[in-house]
Parts: structure tokens; C-alpha cells; sequence
């Protein structure tokens, strides 16, 4: 496994796709790849990563005229003399021309809003293939818009091994939207300055509010795309604690990022790892946030965290599943497979797994087995999921079976009990039932601690108490940072 520093790059080569853009449709976007760096470059541009067509235009420089509303990712690619690749991209949010009135739109990465029909200001959605709705109003800055979400209540199909709750409540009158005013800058709020009105017998959520700016994306909860994440790393990636590498491609060639925090010392001498991945499926984009929380706190100068790195290498694949975290799909991989079944070597028989490893499974299990080939000891497992609902008393920890009454595990148990981690679940697994990430960690490599972290996207709260955290990304990062750091207390602890 060779670690690099740069996310994009091989032996001296990235690419530079130019910073991302806002502008309205029939507008001309100007594309420029000149800060990429490299020998002999040869240059071709992917204008919409969602579409069929790969290579739009060749050359440092590029334009495009992108004739519908919406948001799109545009890849540059870049060739070396010695056949080097590097690739790049920036996000493109196309408007909606002020002189077409108000308009919902859904063409960018997750979007989805079913059937729509306009009335005016007031718009009807009609979901079909999922009740995860996600959507861009333009042109309604001071405008009272309505928007009527049918599809929206208990009788919705979820698809096939999706986690349902008893005390769910999202589907109801409790529901609140969030929204933000720019899909890669903004910061996600509840949508409180709204009336909201749920009708059951229709199962139609009914919200009504007057935006004070153009544009918004309104929608059921938080988007986290690959985009988000780049746009992370791309902060953090040069510190000296941190390498980000690609560890793989998914199905549509999107990139597998693995981040390892640790002091360089803490590296070389194979200090044990905590491995951690999350967001394998599609509709559950907390894991992005929790992520990002996660390695707020441990590349900080915080005194725990500096400790962790020094005892620790934490090892994070913040992303399993690229694809889905960029197309309108509710839980599956490109190929319609639930990572998360796809683990061991059999099929369930449930129509979405499988006997081989997806390519994005097989990605994190070579790297997690090299790790081992090397000597590397692996101390936890952590998989970060998300409940798609509103529950109270998430906190709800469910006892570890006896493959794993250890030390470390008893030191975590105690670190994330309800009176002091109110956030969210986290359930020890089975090494019997390998499908899973963890359980595959617990049946590969004997003697590790291995958990799966699920917080409520429709918001989350302790038990017995009338408080309430949304689900946005603001608290997610709290939930993260939190849980970083009662991983390394706890190991500490087992460690006398």
C-alpha cells in the first residue's frame, strides 16, 4: 500500500479542475486546468459525471454551455508523458434564469423530488422510488411557496433489508424540513419559519414558507456527496498527522478515500488501528458529518486528541459507497447491492447481495488486510450508520455478545452510556453473521472490538427527555468529535 500526501495525484502529477462555479442556465462556463501540475500533460473534460458521455472536450482549457437548471460535477482528467493519471473536479450550480419565475428543481447530485406539477408557487411532489426527497427552489427569494410531498407516510415500500423502527416519527406531524442557501458553503438549518401541516389519510406533507434568498435547497435531511467530502480533505489533507490516499474505485470509477491520522511515529512503529467506515448506503449522509467531526477532533491540539494519535492510528474510510452518495438511490451501490450484506462470501437470497466482494467492499477489505499482512493490529471497529427516521431514546445501547466481553468493550460501553452519550446507538455485532463490516472485522481478525454507530436522521434525543437534537450537520460534527473521543478514553482504560 503506498501512502501518498496528495489525494489526486501519482508521482509528481495532479490535476486542477479550477474552482467551483455558480451561474444560470445558457450561461457559457469557461473551464480552466492550467494550475495542473506535470510533465507532457494531456487534458480531457467530463462536464456532467452523472451522464454517459466521459470525454466532453480535450485541451487545457474548455467551455460548456449547460442548457438546464441544476447542479453538476464536472471531472477533469489529466495524462502525464509516462502515462500518469490524475483527475479532478469542481461543482458547477446552474439557476434558473430569473425570467422563467419560480422553479423546483432536482438535476444535481441526490436530488430527487418524484412527479412534480406547478401550480403558481405551489408545487405537488409525488414520490415514487423513495420517500427521500431533496430539491432547489430558484428565483423564490420573498416568495410564499407551497410545497404538497405525497408519498410521505407508513404505507411508503421501503426497499428490501432497510431498518425500520417502532417509534419512528418522521412520517407525521413532528416533521421538520432543513434547507441551506448553497449546496457545498452553506450550513444545513431547521426550516422552523414554516407551517407545516401533515395529512395522514393522504400521507401528504404539506409545508409552507417564504425564503428570505435565492437560491434554497429544501429538503428531508442533510446532503453529504463525495463533493462535500473533497471539499473537506481539501482542508486537512497537508497536515502532518494526515495522509489521504485512493484506495479503490466504485462502480462508476468515483475514488475510495482512505485518511490515516496518527503521529508519523505512531505509523511506523504500527501502533494498533482503529478502523472506521461509514456511509455505505445511500440515504444515510450523517455518516459524512460524523466523519468530519471525527477528524476535527483528532487532528486538533486538543491534550486527548494528541494523546490518540501518539497511542492510536486511526484509519477512516468516511465514504464506502461514492455512487450512491451522488444518484437519487436510497440504500444500494451502483450494481443495486447492499454493501453491508456484502462482506461475507455468500448471497442472502435477498436480490441485493452477492457471492464476490462489489468493488467497493473488496477496495476496503485488501487495504484493511494489507494493513494486517504487515504486522498491523487492529484494536476497534467502527461502522457509522443512519436510522432514515425520527426516534426518541436513541440512546439505547444493546449489550455485546460474549465473543466480545472485553476489557475495551466494557471501558466503551461505559463511556457512551445514556448519561453520558444521549446521541445515538451503538450496538456491538455478532462475529456469526459476518454480511456486515464489523462482523466481517470480528470473523477475519479474531480479538478486535467492533461496533456500529446509527443516529436518527430525522433528529435524535435521550431517552425519557423532551429535548431534541436535529440532525444537521452542526450537531452530527458534535456527535463525531464525542465519539472519537470516547473510542480512545475507553482503550485507554483497557489498557490499565
Amino acid at each position: 500500500m503506498t501512502v501518498v500526501k496528495r489525494m489526486n495525484g501519482q508521482n509528481g502529477t495532479f490535476a486542477n479542475a479550477g474552482p467551483n462555479m455558480r451561474l444560470y442556465a445558457s450561461e457559457e462556463a469557461f473551464f480552466d486546468g492550467s494550475a495542473s501540475r506535470g510533465k507532457g500533460l494531456r487534458f480531457c473534460w467530463d462536464f456532467d459525471e452523472a451522464d454517459t458521455t466521459q470525454n466532453d472536450a480535450f485541451g487545457k482549457t474548455a467551455t460548456h454551455v449547460y442548457r438546464k437548471p441544476g447542479g453538476y460535477v464536472a471531472r477533469l482528467t489529466v495524462v502525464d508523458e509516462s502515462e500518469n493519471i490524475s483527475s479532478d473536479s469542481c461543482f458547477v450550480e446552474v439557476l434558473t434564469p430569473p425570467s422563467q419565475g419560480v422553479a423546483l428543481v432536482d438535476r444535481f447530485p441526490k436530488g430527487y423530488m418524484g412527479q412534480v406539477y406547478q401550480s403558481g408557487n405551489t408545487f405537488r411532489c409525488h414520490l415514487i422510488e423513495s420517500a427521500a426527497w431533496y430539491g432547489r427552489l430558484d428565483n423564490c427569494a420573498g416568495k410564499e411557496i407551497t410545497l404538497r410531498i405525497f408519498g410521505y407516510g407508513k404505507h411508503v415500500p421501503p426497499p428490501p433489508s432497510v431498518t425500520m423502527v417502532s417509534n419512528d416519527r418522521t412520517f407525521s406531524k413532528w416533521f421538520k424540513a432543513v434547507a441551506t442557501h448553497s449546496f457545498l458553503e452553506g450550513e444545513w438549518k431547521v426550516l422552523e419559519d414554516a407551517s407545516y401541516r401533515y395529512e395522514a389519510a393522504k400521507e401528504c406533507m404539506e409545508i409552507t414558507f417564504k425564503p428570505d434568498q435565492d437560491p434554497l435547497y429544501v429538503s428531508w435531511s442533510l446532503v453529504y456527496t463525495p463533493q462535500h467530502l473533497r471539499q473537506f480533505l481539501g482542508k486537512v489533507y497537508l497536515m502532518d498527522c494526515v495522509t489521504v490516499e485512493r484506495i479503490g474505485s466504485s462502480v462508476e470509477k468515483r475514488p475510495i478515500y482512505l485518511v490515516t491520522i496518527g503521529d508519523q511515529e505512531a505509523v511506523r512503529e504500527g501502533k494498533p488501528a482503529v478502523w472506521i467506515a461509514a456511509q455505505q448506503h445511500g440515504y444515510e449522509m450523517g455518516g459524512g458529518p460524523i466523519c468530519e467531526g471525527m477528524m476535527d477532533f483528532l487532528v486538533s491540539d486538543d491534550p486527548l486528541a494528541l494523546e490518540a494519535k501518539r497511542e492510536l492510528v486511526w484509519q477512516i474510510v468516511p465514504m464506502v459507497n461514492p455512487d450512491a452518495m451522488s444518484r437519487p438511490w436510497f440504500r444500494y451501490n451502483a450494481h443495486g447491492i447492499d454493501l453491508n450484506r456484502n462482506w461475507d462470501a455468500f448471497d442472502s437470497g435477498s436480490g441485493h447481495d452477492a457471492e464476490c466482494p462489489e468493488p467497493e467492499v473488496e477496495a476496503v477489505k485488501n487495504t484493511v488486510g494489507e494493513w494486517v499482512r504487515r504486522g498491523g493490529e487492529i484494536a476497534a471497529g467502527l461502522d457509522i450508520h443512519d436510522y432514515p427516521a425520527s426516534v426518541n431514546g436513541v440512546e439505547l445501547l444493546i449489550p455485546p455478545g460474549p465473543h466480545t466481553q472485553r476489557e475495551f468493550t466494557q471501558s466503551l460501553i461505559r463511556e457512551i452510556s445514556p448519561g453520558k452519550f444521549p446521541h445515538a446507538i451503538a450496538k456491538a455485532n455478532n462475529s456469526t453473521d459476518p454480511g456486515t463490516f464489523c462482523n466481517w472485522l470480528l470473523s477475519a481478525f479474531n480479538g478486535c472490538c467492533a461496533f456500529t454507530l446509527e443516529v436518527a436522521l430525522g433528529g435524535f434525543g435521550p431517552r425519557n427527555s423532551p429535548r431534541k437534537y436535529a440532525a444537521v450537520p452542526r450537531n452530527l460534527t458534535a456527535v463525531g468529535r464525542s465519539f472519537a473521543s470516547a473510542i480512545y478514553r475507553a482503550y485507554r482504560d483497557s489498557q490499565g
